[in-house]
């Protein structure tokens, strides 16, 4: 197929980025499995900006409460954010994410750096429960930056139902930043 690094569908996919997007159907910088148990790999010699295993804001408007599914991924190339659920709230899938190659933010400053991220929820809308999922966490690469289990921030309600995965994080590579530290709620 000329579809060298497409952003997924509503079921389960297996994405493959040959080539740096935006390429082909994928219009930016990103890659997104959408929904679906994915499988998304990033090649070496690739740049990817954000991968996102499930993401819930391209889903609904309004939007609704969306649950993440378990997917695998795997960074070979050098990627800014790698994140295993984007999701406004529910349930996060379990994920598998593995860095072998580099995630770094292209300009890295203090407030700016690369990150891995198991669940980030950005919004709460009804108060209900927030589960993170099961995630394993492996970096074999360089990050310049974190490595969150989950990670939130909410405008609105005040949830007091907000519960961590149990999450399994392992660093056999290397973190380059002042006071960098793996992270889980």
């Amino acid at each position: 197929s000329g579809d060298f690094c497409p952003d997924g569908t509503a079921g389960s996919d297996t994405i493959v980025c040959r080539v740096s997007p935006p390429v082909g159907s994928n219009l930016d910088a990103d890659v997104s499995g959408f929904a679906g148990e994915d499988h998304i790999t990033v090649n070496l010699g690739v740049t990817v900006f954000t991968v996102n295993g499930d993401t819930s804001f391209e889903w609904s408007n309004p939007l609704s409460p969306v649950s993440g599914n378990n997917d695998t991924i795997r960074n070979d190339g050098q990627v800014t954010l790698l994140i295993g659920d984007d999701i406004v709230d529910g349930i996060g899938g379990d994920d598998t994410i593995v860095n072998n190659g580099t995630v770094v933010h292209p300009n890295p400053t203090e407030s700016f750096v690369g990150a891995i991220l198991g669940e980030q929820f950005k919004e709460d809308i009804d108060g209900s429960i927030i589960q993170g999922g099961n995630d394993i966490i492996t970096n074999n690469g360089t990050i310049v930056g974190f490595i969150f289990g989950e990670v939130g921030s909410f405008s609105g309600f005040v949830n007091n139902n907000i519960y961590g995965g149990n999450d399994t994080i392992t660093n056999n590579g290397t973190i380059e930043i002042d006071g960098a530290y793996t992270w889980d709620i």
